[in-house]
C-alpha cells in the first residue's frame, strides 16, 4: 500500500495538501485517507509543502 502510495502526484504537485493527494487514489477504487497520506508523507521527509518542492528540485538536479 505504501509503495502505491508514494506513486502519488506528490511531486508532480507539490502543492497539494493531503487531502487532495488521498483523492486521487479514489478516482481508481482505492480509498486512502488523508492522515495516512500526512503520516507517509512525513515518514519520506515530504511532509510540508516546503520539503516537497525540495525534493523535486533535488530530483531535477540530480537528473543528467
Amino acid at each position: 500500500m505504501e509503495g502505491d502510495v508514494k506513486e502519488l502526484d506528490s511531486l508532480e504537485h507539490p502543492g497539494w495538501e493531503c487531502v487532495r493527494l488521498s483523492n486521487q487514489p479514489k478516482l481508481e477504487g482505492i480509498s486512502v485517507s488523508s492522515p495516512t497520506i500526512q503520516s507517509i508523507l512525513i515518514k519520506n521527509q515530504m511532509g510540508s509543502k516546503y520539503e516537497r518542492l525540495l525534493k523535486l528540485e533535488q530530483q531535477r538536479l540530480s537528473k543528467p
